[in-house]
């Protein structure tokens, strides 16, 4: 799409938000149609204290059971349509790889020495490393995601934000839940979970999935599968909950996950032909072709394919996870949580990133991770319950082994014996520790100042090497080590001028270590790279209207970085550097309402400004913000067509999401061959609740891009090589849902 075209779409999607605001508030304000109920009140934990999401002065989205099952969110992935300034994709390296953006700042390197900037928490217990990080949703009770620096209360790898998943716990009634689905291309899923008290003081609750789902697109490889005809994934979950005595509660879950699949799907988008009679570039397609001049017939598919040429790959996938919580209440004023925790993986790959039948290019990487924690914090009140304190102290270390090897034209070996394969190997050990306090003081029931600080410590060390696959020795064994430290503070001021209406202001920091590159090359030594800190401004107001049937909320930020760490992407090597100076300002807008009683809307909307002020000795002007679209719209709107006793529920609903253009890569020069345009994505559900007057039987027919729009989702600019790719976001789908709640 064009830039002109773009513009003018562009400015019809926000004709429509203004006209779709002024029907809301028209039938807001009238009496003619029936009233509808309140919106629901959510409480969230985002604080370490249970709060009313109206009452946190934060930024903050939060999904219930209910908003998870509205919003259709099925996986980690989906948490991102309805929260502005989120964006979470599948990386170029496989289906469950995330690489998650918010408000401008992202991780770039998955691999655990990359360190994450947006924190994934399971019922307290933090995930490491975006390997694993997008998966599919059962069981699940809340999610919040917090934005901007949560150093404070949260420590390392949020200095974006935070992202909390809590899982359903184990109670006193026997219940469950079972789920199935069929949807295009033999997409299978079956989920189920069951709430089994064993004792009046001991609970039990078991969930798992089961998937699976054929190839999205014709494979012209008549030796290899369909990408995705591997793809299987099956995860468990156990929980205890034990009521050790009136004061005393433990909670203890495992939940493990086993995939096989193949990698995600790559596409060559173009190439640049080498001048003639010259192999400057290696790759594409004039210097292969005087070799093997059969070899790239119909296999150049640039632009949207509907097909792909590509070699089997695979994935391999398992993990598992220990979290132990327990609570005790010292007295009406004084809770001591602690939590426990212990996540590993093992992960085996291999994709193919040359657009061809043959293995012209096939990363294979194999890789072990571990990590353990544990969290302490001391929750309580004081001064009357004028103030509401939080002191705390956390340890966390990890382990990873990986290799990386580049399969470099090894089936169809280059003329003269050029050997440019090679094999990566990294070890890593990141220890973490931290103490932290945070109070709020409450000078009237209308006035609140929370203060909060932060001491942090991280220790790395790194041991990293290349070979050439026959042994010789390309990049010596490497061992590195330093240690950081850093103090992080927050200031927020809040006041309540009415009893639905709030508005803040706020100023943090935030901080991430320094490290060390897990993949170096001959052309690239062990560069480390520095530290990074924030300093964030935020005003915001949270608002209710008309008996709660209208929620308004916003909250608009300037973020000022030093040393920003990014990921370079440069002859063919993954990197993390620091970029100097840089600005990223942004606004971000939440509207929930319920005028009338079978009518539910939600629009949300961001718009984020990202700039390098200083980049080294480069001009900035070279360098773009990652994932960072400039504006972003999405828009729920939900009608219920029926409600009675004979036929049940039926609802209606129609979802869309725009997106600006967004950059994958660092430079302007690999954005200008891989960038995504500017696309909408429409959605429709529709839902049969108490089906065949049957209580807690449902139905759901679901389809997604329904116009089948072509997107990019990801890419890679192998410009050394002469040939640059992209990931694609799913065609048009189709599913049926079945549930079924006891």
């Amino acid at each position: 799409m064009g830039s002109t075209t773009g513009n003018l779409v562009h400015g019809r999607r926000f004709d429509l938000r203004l006209v779709a605001s002024a029907v809301t508030l028209s039938l807001l304000c009238s009496g003619e149609a029936a009233i509808a109920a309140p919106l629901e009140e959510i409480l969230v934990t985002a604080e370490k204290r249970a709060a009313n999401i109206q009452d946190v002065p934060i930024a903050i989205n939060a999904f219930d059971a209910a908003d998870i099952d509205r919003y259709n969110i099925l996986d980690t992935k989906d948490v991102a349509r309805y929260t502005p300034g989120l964006v979470i994709v599948n990386s170029t390296g496989g289906k469950g790889q995330m690489q998650a953006y918010s408000r401008g700042v992202g991780n770039f390197d998955l691999n655990p020495g990359g360190m994450q900037r947006i924190g994934m928490y399971l019922d307290g217990a933090y995930l490491g490393t975006g390997i694993g990080g997008i998966y599919d949703l059962v069981d699940i009770e809340r999610i919040e995601v917090l934005k901007g620096p949560q150093g404070t209360l949260y420590g390392r790898n949020t200095i974006g934000g935070a992202i909390n998943i809590i899982a359903v716990k184990p109670d006193e009634e026997f219940a469950g839940h079972v789920m199935g689905l069929y949807g295009s291309d033999n997409q299978q899923a079956l989920q189920g979970s069951v709430n089994i008290p064993l004792t009046d003081t001991l609970f039990s609750r078991f969930s798992g999935t089961y998937a699976h789902m054929d190839g999205l697109y014709e494979n012209t490889n008549p030796g290899a599968d369909d990408p995705s005809d591997q793809d299987k994934a099956e995860s468990v979950r156990a929980a205890l909950r034990w009521l050790a005595s009136d004061n005393l509660t433990i909670d203890y879950s495992f939940d493990g996950t086993n995939t096989r699949d193949s990698t995600a799907a790559f596409w060559i988008t173009g190439y640049e032909d080498p001048a003639a009679g010259s192999c400057a570039k290696l790759y594409f397609p004039a210097c292969v072709n005087d070799t093997y001049p059969n070899l790239w017939a119909d296999n150049i598919l640039v632009g949207h394919p509907d097909k792909i040429a590509m070699n089997d790959t695979w994935y391999k996938f398992d993990s598992y996870r220990h979290v132990l919580n327990a609570e005790y209440d010292v007295n009406d004023n004084l809770m001591i949580k602690s939590v426990s925790a212990a996540y590993g993986y093992d992960r085996k790959q291999d994709t193919d990133v040359d657009g061809t039948a043959e293995r012209l290019f096939n990363a294979t990487k194999h890789g072990h991770y571990s990590s353990i924690q544990q969290d302490v914090n001391f929750i309580g009140t004081a001064y009357d319950d004028r103030l509401d304190y939080t002191l705390g102290a956390n340890f966390f270390k990890e382990w990873n082994e990986s290799t990386d090897v580049n399969n470099i034209f090894v089936d169809v070996p280059l003329p003269f014996g050029l050997d440019i394969s090679s094999s990566r190997r990294s070890n890593n050990t990141n220890i973490s520790w931290g103490i932290y306090g945070q109070g709020t003081y409450h000078f009237s029931d209308n006035t609140q100042l929370t203060l909060g600080t932060r001491y942090s410590e991280d220790h790395k060390e790194s041991s990293t090497g290349e070979d050439k696959l026959d042994g010789t020795v390309d990049v010596p064994w490497k061992k590195s080590d330093h240690s950081w430290d850093n103090v992080s503070s927050v200031i927020r001021l809040a006041h309540n001028w009415t009893d639905q209406v709030m508005t803040y202001a706020s100023w943090s920091q935030g901080y991430n270590a320094g490290g060390y590159p897990t993949r170096v090359s001959a052309v690239y030594d062990q560069i480390p790279f520095d530290e990074e800190t924030v300093d964030t401004t935020e005003i915001g107001i949270k608002s209710t209207w008309f008996d709660r049937r209208l929620l308004i909320n916003a909250a608009a930020y300037n973020n000022d970085y030093k040393d920003q760490q990014v990921g370079s992407f440069t002859e063919g090597v993954v990197r993390l550097i620091n970029a100097g100076q840089s600005t990223i300002r942004g606004f971000e807008l939440d509207v929930k309402a319920a005028p009338v009683e079978d009518v539910f809307i939600v629009l949300t909307y961001s718009y984020i400004d990202a700039q390098y002020d200083e980049f080294g000795e480069e001009d900035p002007d070279l360098f773009e913000a990652v994932l960072s679209p400039k504006n972003t719209f999405t828009a729920l709107v939900e009608y219920t067509l029926v409600d009675n006793e004979r036929l049940g529920r039926w609802t209606l609903s129609g979802a869309t999401e725009y997106r600006d253009s967004q950059n994958f890569l660092l430079t302007v020069v690999q954005n200008d061959h891989i960038r995504s345009e500017a696309y909408t994505v429409y959605d429709a559900y529709l839902k049969w609740e108490r089906a065949f007057q049957v209580e807690g039987l449902e139905f759901t027919a679901r389809g997604t891009n329904l116009t089948n729009e072509v997107y990019k989702t990801s890419g890679i600019d192998f410009d050394a090589l002469g040939w640059w790719g992209n990931n694609f976001g799913d065609p048009r789908r189709f599913q049926l849902e079945m549930n079924y709640r006891f």
